[in-house]
């Protein structure tokens, strides 16, 4: 009896380090498998910041495409006027009252004189699921330091989804109040890998002054 007892204890410790050695493995190829990404995202920005300001909006390198998007283009969670910044939420599924509060609470965030460092912190600090503002990384920024949005080097997808419509680019910057608008600028870019967002990028008169701005 005593000895089958033991035999069963013996059993349920190389059950339990077995489950935590293939679990210890588990996030370990999980650990690899996110530097890998990162490593992969830094070359490729790395890549552009030797090449210097591009001629096109998209630039290939190593079998890699990478879109770059001005990030004045976009609107900036950090600096949007209020009225630009509802118009972003009113873009998505959420009722008035929804918006008004998450509205209130990154606004009483932002009084502590907090910034966002991610645009994926946005859902955090207002309190709304990430889930209910799909696709946010292609729409906003936190990077741009503007106000208002340099609507000619918007995404057509930007223009639609502040304004609730389809068509063409100026008919869509026809439907936004001219206060919303401002100058664009060539210096900060969003760097895009098909629809992952890879990082920012800043681009300086000089090869010296490019910079990594940020790494999503």
């Amino acid at each position: 009896m005593v000895v089958l007892f033991a035999l069963a204890v013996l059993a349920v410790l190389f059950s339990t380090a077995s489950t935590r050695t293939l679990a210890g493995l588990q996030f370990n190829a999980a650990e690899r498998a996110a530097a890998a990404r990162t490593e992969a995202r830094i070359a490729l920005l790395d890549a552009l910041m030797l090449r210097g300001r591009p001629d096109a909006d998209q630039v290939v390198w190593d079998g890699r495409v990478a879109r770059l998007q001005p990030t004045a283009g976009l609107v900036d969670l950090n600096a949007a006027s209020p009225e630009l910044l509802e118009r972003l939420l009113i873009g998505y599924d959420l009722t008035a009252p929804e918006r008004a509060a998450a509205l209130l609470s990154y606004r009483t965030w932002r009084r502590q004189g907090l910034r966002l460092q991610r645009v994926a912190d946005f859902a955090r600090v207002s309190d709304l699921d990430p889930a209910r503002l799909p696709g946010l990384a292609a729409l906003a920024t936190v990077h741009s330091g503007r106000a208002t949005l340099a609507a000619e080097q918007a995404p057509l997808a930007v223009l639609a989804h502040l304004t609730g419509q389809q068509g063409d680019r100026d008919t869509l910057i026809g439907l936004l109040p001219p206060a919303l608008l401002g100058p664009g600028n060539d210096a900060v870019f969003a760097v895009f890998e098909g629809d992952q967002r890879l990082g920012v990028v800043s681009f300086g008169s000089t090869a010296a002054q490019n910079r990594i701005i940020a790494l999503n």
